[in-house]
């Protein structure tokens, strides 16, 4: 599988970018959007709850007043309430009420009061067609959500709130109520209750105190009344709906498993109405005035569709999946432009990395820029113009220094100086050069000369030896220096054989016809760059290289003579011949030299000299 490449992953670097910004974009706006909704629709459920609950209780306030002065300073009402005679009472209660209530808002009229004993117990009105006669029927389902009872007991003298009880039909209805407590003589023990029942006004009503008396419904629409109404007695009311009896009963029950199994006075949650979701907001209205706090508790409902909201951010999605799209296509094709601005030159440098690992020193890559990327075409250009230069110093060392001396003089291994060492040294001479070359051209003899060295530097190479020099028709080779191998005498007693016969196999192949002479000794020398700190020459001096030298001179055609050190250094695997004793220039006494006639393991086992 290829790699991805740098311009791949550039665009892919790019693309990932746009549609993380995008995708950030869209979960941060469409946020925003819809706490902006939500903040405006908890503003207007908190402008309506309040403006509701400031009218009930300038409402209610009132009359609840009226009503505890009524039952303290009215004498005959307390005596009917002691007799509990019921005539009594409710022709009392109807005369009190006509002073008390009327038609305007300010002070509305009941739709209907009844009067209790003191445990808590109706007392039926005496007028069976009556308002009150006709709510007693329905008492004893509807009557256990009021707490009168309670109120009765209790340290409060009144209860005020809304519950939802039945009308003469038997339909639920919210009703605001008002219990009084009739305090007895000495205010210890209560003689009984009034209750007063008014329609409750719901919300989205027209304001009581503003309305010329009348409760005909606002000039408002359908959505108005949809939004905001009153839960009580698990029924949801409200003056007008646009929903259907279906959607209207999935409200109920939503709010009746929201308000009814959970003890909290506020919530909200969302549901799906009319195909669009709806956010259902709640809060307990509590009472206006001082009274019991036992009893049913009714709330507040407000309904806010939220289609406008999600339409809004369908269409501030839409419009950001479309900014993000036309982002993506330009950061497509900036990031084209810009890898191809990257990717070219960086594969111009791969294959230039390419050709240096081929050995090609002399490749340049354009420099297409003046920015890190030209920076570096310049430093590779400049890099390989550098190995290129120093390959040819290379080159040219190792064409005029051994390979092993040449890397030990690179890696600043050789210095100016010597050390004391033992090395076999090999000397080597073409026999009658002169007289061979009396009648040569010089371009010949440097031809034949060359054709001569490079076979002789070969087996040289082959047995592990140091080139040092040639001087003429002569080459000069050392064993043991600058590394030795542990058998320098052995290394150049086989390279000697094998000169002579590699020159007795280029005899039969070449038109230059050679005889040569080798003297080889071995002894202590020192070995060294000598010359200047500008020209420096690995070599070795000393007496032992003096005398190789004159070994070669006193060997005849096709002979290799030896000196003492170097038979004792070869042992018993040198087959010698002892030469007479002789005298050489340089050296005061005799000196025993040696043929070297062969060694006793085979010249073949010898290392390719090829």
């Amino acid at each position: 599988m290829p790699r991805p490449g740098i311009r791949l992953k550039l665009v892919l670097a790019m693309m990932a970018v746009v549609v993380l910004a995008t995708g950030a974009s869209l979960v941060v706006a469409q946020r925003r959007v819809r706490e902006a909704y939500q903040r405006l629709a908890d503003q207007q459920f908190e402008a309506q709850f309040n403006r509701f609950a400031e009218l009930q209780a300038a409402r209610l306030g009132a009359v609840g007043e009226r009503c505890r002065s009524a039952v303290r300073t009215s004498v005959r009402l307390r005596a009917a309430a002691e007799e509990t005679d019921a005539e009594l009472l409710y022709l009392t209660g109807a005369d009190e009420l006509r002073v008390l209530t009327g038609d305007s808002p300010q002070n509305p009229r009941p739709a209907f009061f009844l009067f209790f004993d003191a445990r808590g117990e109706v007392i039926p009105p005496p007028d069976p067609g009556s308002a009150a006669a006709q709510r007693v029927a329905t008492w004893s389902r509807d009557g256990r959500r009021l707490p009168v009872v309670p109120t009765l007991r209790g340290a409060s003298e009144q209860w005020i709130g809304i519950a939802a009880l039945r009308d003469p039909d038997g339909r639920l209805q919210p009703m605001e109520v008002v219990i009084t407590r009739i305090p007895g003589p000495d205010e210890s023990a209560a003689l009984g209750a009034l209750l007063l029942a008014f329609p409750a006004v719901l919300p989205g009503d027209p304001d009581p105190a503003t309305a010329s008396g009348t409760r005909a419904r606002p000039a408002a629409s359908a959505e108005a009344d949809l939004r905001f109404g009153i839960w009580s007695g698990g029924a949801w009311f409200t003056r007008a709906s646009r929903l259907d009896a279906e959607h209207r009963r999935a409200l109920q029950e939503a709010l009746d498993g929201r308000i009814e199994r959970s003890a909290e006075t506020s919530g909200e949650f969302e549901i799906f109405l009319e195909g669009q979701p709806h956010r259902v907001a709640y809060r307990a209205m509590t009472a206006t005035s001082q009274g019991a706090e036992t009893g049913e508790v009714a709330f507040q409902v407000g309904v806010h569709s939220l289609a406008e909201a999600r339409h809004q951010q369908a269409l501030l999605r839409r419009q950001i999946l479309q900014l993000g799209a036309v982002s993506l296509g330009g950061a497509l094709v900036l990031s084209l432009a810009l890898a191809h601005g990257l990717s070219v030159p960086i594969r111009e440098l791969q294959r230039g990395t390419a050709e240096v690992l081929r050995g090609n020193l002399q490749i340049q890559v354009p420099v297409r820029s003046r920015d890190e990327l030209g920076d570096l075409a310049v430093a590779f250009n400049e890099m390989t113009a550098g190995l290129e230069l120093k390959e040819r110093y290379r080159t040219v060392l190792n064409s005029v220094a051994d390979e092993r001396v040449a890397r030990q003089l690179l890696e600043g291994g050789l210095t100016l100086g010597g050390e004391e060492r033992p090395v076999t040294m090999l000397f080597c001479d073409i026999r009658g050069f002169t007289a061979h070359t009396e009648n040569m051209a010089p371009a010949e003899v440097i031809e034949f000369l060359n054709e001569h060295m490079t076979a002789l530097t070969r087996v040289v190479k082959a047995h592990h030896g140091v080139l040092d020099k040639f001087v003429g028709d002569l080459l000069m080779a050392l064993f043991g220096a600058p590394v030795s191998r542990g058998q320098d005498a052995l290394d150049g007693a086989r390279c000697a054989l094998e000169i002579l016969s590699v020159r007795n196999g280029l005899n039969t192949v070449s038109r230059h016809r050679l005889q040569v002479g080798i003297g080889v000794a071995t002894g202590e020398v020192v070995a060294g760059c000598m010359g200047s700190l500008d020209r420096l020459n690995y070599t070795v001096i000393g007496e032992r290289v003096n005398l190789a030298s004159r070994l070669c001179s006193l060997a005849k055609p096709g002979q290799v003579v030896v000196d003492e050190a170097t038979r004792l250094a070869l042992g018993d695997l040198a087959d010698v011949r002892p030469l007479a004793p002789v005298k050489l220039k340089g050296f005061s006494g005799e000196v025993q030299a040696f043929e070297l006639v062969g060694l006793r393991e085979a010249v073949q086992s010898a290392p390719d000299s090829r």
